[in-house]
């Protein structure tokens, strides 16, 4: 017969496990982890900022409706500053906090420089905007949601031709940004003169030198061209574009999805008027998906969505996905996400190949009435 103080340890010890298990039932699920890399301060803050809200506002929506395999996504955001050091130091630190992947970097310059970092520690790095063809055709831990920019580069050097026909123009590029507005001026020039188009003149900046832009504009003012095609940021094409003005030069500016946000209509004023770009991202989409992304978005953050956070949103809803095909485990994520075909993304369908890479549907974008209106939709022969 089972002695009293026995018979006491023995249902001290069931009610321990009892409770144990009612604790575990009431326990939070621990969270999935992903991370965010980005300029969350100064120059290219614009994308940044935007693309970590696009993101936000997707994992918010997520948890909403019960996570990722029953958990919740977490959120640990890095300011890359714009150096390439910080990306690299970014990839790192995240990595030591558990992160499963990040969302980023923002420019094509950092994420170059990020992803060696990312290799060596096997993070995935799914960015919304960078778009270099140097990192196309690749096997690796790089994925992203736009096409190379080589494709709108092409498009909209067909446009100035066969639309508005021009047969000269003057470049201006931003070595600052080297991996994305080299390419991308490149594949401009030599479509431009393949369809018998003259490039009067080149010019190589560095935003981070260029002042006030005044002397920029006096260089391009004196080619004597109609137009010239600027690669650059929101905030530098805006200075540009009103130091043209101000200087009594009447070019046409072009331009690609780098500058196509809100902050070049705020900083460029009716400076803006009658730019044109070339992008993958419509501001005026009238797709269902995206008309509720953008009331849902403008709601959350008081202000409209610019192409980053479209396009960090668009990274929240694939990452989720791929982390549930991946039953949350980082090592079969970069298998998980190239199996992803026609994936209802926001502003189109998208498919992620073997190597990382997509293709989706391109614009040639103007500014109207300080507003971005779609004139056009690129086709790549």
């Amino acid at each position: 017969m089972l002695q009293r103080p026995a018979a006491r340890r023995a249902c001290g010890a069931l009610y321990a496990v009892l409770l144990c298990a009612v604790l575990a039932a009431c326990a939070e699920p621990v969270p999935l982890t992903v991370g965010f890399i980005g300029p969350l301060e100064g120059h290219f803050s614009d994308l940044g900022v935007q693309g970590r809200n696009g993101l936000t506002l997707a994992l918010e929506e997520i948890n909403a409706a019960g996570g990722v395999l029953g958990r919740p996504l977490r959120l640990l955001a890095r300011d890359d500053s714009q150096a390439p050091g910080a990306a690299r130091g970014a990839v790192l630190d995240l990595a030591g906090q558990g992160v499963l992947a990040v969302v980023g970097p923002m420019t094509s310059a950092q994420t170059v420089a990020a992803l060696p970092a990312a290799e060596e520690v096997g993070m995935v790095l799914l960015s919304p905007t960078t778009s270099t063809p140097l990192l196309s055709g690749r096997r690796d831990h790089f994925f992203r949601v736009i096409p190379a920019a080589t494709t709108w580069a092409r498009g909209m050097a067909r446009h100035c031709l066969e639309q508005d026909g021009l047969d000269r123009i003057a470049l201006l590029t931003d070595m600052d940004n080297e991996a994305y507005a080299a390419p991308y001026s490149a594949a401009f020039a030599e479509q431009f003169t393949a369809g018998g188009g003259t490039v009067v003149a080149h010019l190589r900046v560095l935003s981070s030198r260029a002042g006030d832009w005044a002397d920029a504009a006096r260089a391009l003012g004196g080619l004597g061209v109609p137009a010239a095609h600027a690669t650059l940021s929101a905030r530098d094409l805006a200075a540009l574009a009103r130091q043209l003005r101000h200087q009594g030069h009447n070019l046409r500016l072009y331009s690609s999805m780098w500058a196509c946000t809100n902050e070049l209509l705020q900083a460029a004023g009716d400076a803006s008027e009658g730019l044109l770009f070339s992008t993958c991202h419509s501001a005026d989409n009238p797709r269902p998906a995206f008309q509720d992304f953008a009331r849902r978005y403008s709601a959350r953050f008081g202000w409209e969505p610019n192409f980053a956070a479209t396009l960090g949103y668009e990274c929240g809803l694939v990452l989720a996905e791929g982390l549930r095909r991946a039953g949350g485990d980082p090592a079969r994520l970069p298998d998980a996400l190239t199996s992803l075909d026609q994936f209802p993304a926001v502003a189109s369908p998208l498919g992620i190949d073997q190597f990382g890479d997509v293709r989706r549907p391109s614009f040639i974008v103007t500014v109207a009435g300080r507003t971005f209106r779609t004139i056009a939709t690129i086709d790549e022969p």
